[in-house]
């Protein structure tokens, strides 16, 4: 989308003349649009696809970007689950073994554990 900016110079020979100035910066990022009164006007786009599972953002060169969140919390007591909504939940896991003759516990490197 191409936003023109028009300018008017006074020439004396021949009257007035009108230049138009180009006011997109041609960088995804921004919305751009011409004022009346202040010219040329770069606005932010809001980016953000409301998804909690994603990272997001925009840069000059690439435009605007949504990079999947990793939900890994590296311990091995929790399950890890991604959701939309509220992003990554990690859940205790459970190593009861319904056996009353062993003890369970849980290691975070190694996960469940019985003695």
């Amino acid at each position: 989308m191409i936003i023109m900016l028009v300018l008017m110079i006074l020439e004396i020979d021949s009257g007035c003349q009108f230049i138009e100035i180009d006011c997109d910066d041609y960088n995804e990022c921004t919305d751009d649009s011409c004022d009346t009164e202040w010219g040329c006007v770069k606005t932010w786009k809001d980016y953000d696809d409301y998804d909690a599972c994603t990272d997001d953002g925009c840069d000059y060169d690439y435009g605007i970007w949504h990079t999947k969140v990793i939900c890994n919390d590296n311990d091995a007591c929790t399950d890890d689950s991604r959701y939309h909504d509220t992003g990554c939940v990690y859940t205790e896991i459970s190593c009861d073994d319904n056996n009353k003759c062993t003890d369970d516990w849980c290691c975070n490197e190694t996960g469940c554990q019985y003695s």
